[in-house]
């Protein structure tokens, strides 16, 4: 059986509005998926954006404690050079302390022979108080049998 041309006509437009069919409902889910691609990388942009930020603002933190870390690094150097001044003066007062130790020791010695000598003393006249104690106890003795 063979068509007539009218009926191949008809064939072929059937065929082709299923076709275009096809082609309009592959080209609204390519849109409906760019649209979704779209607002994922609007998002992405939004956090890209947050992101940056706060990267600057820690850049601005960070820039601040390299200010604060000069600084410092500033006043350290200014108390090195006050600690290299402080040393050489550490040399003439360890000079200066050797000597005066020196003469505190002779007093020392000086002194603990005195004390030493002191506590000699000191048990001589607990020995003679005791001796006084014991005869002026002789003494009241008979004072108190008459």
């Amino acid at each position: 059986m063979s068509k007539t041309p009218e009926e191949l006509v008809d064939v072929v437009c059937k065929q082709m509005e299923s076709g275009f069919s096809r082609l309009e409902s592959c080209i609204t889910q390519t849109n409906s998926q760019l649209e979704q691609t779209n607002q994922r990388l609007d998002q992405t942009n939004q956090r890209l954006e947050q992101t940056n930020q706060r990267l600057d603002q820690t850049n601005q933190r960070l820039d601040q404690t390299n200010q604060r870390l000069n600084q410092t690094n500033e006043r350290i150097d200014q108390t090195n050079g006050r600690l290299e001044d402080l040393t050489g003066q550490f040399g003439e007062f360890r000079t200066e302390f050797r000597d005066f130790r020196s003469e505190v020791r002779q007093d020392f010695k000086g002194i603990a022979s005195f004390l030493e000598a002191s506590e000699a003393n000191v048990h001589r006249l607990e020995r003679r108080i005791v001796k006084c104690e014991s005869r002026l106890d002789k003494l009241d003795r008979p004072d108190q049998s008459a």
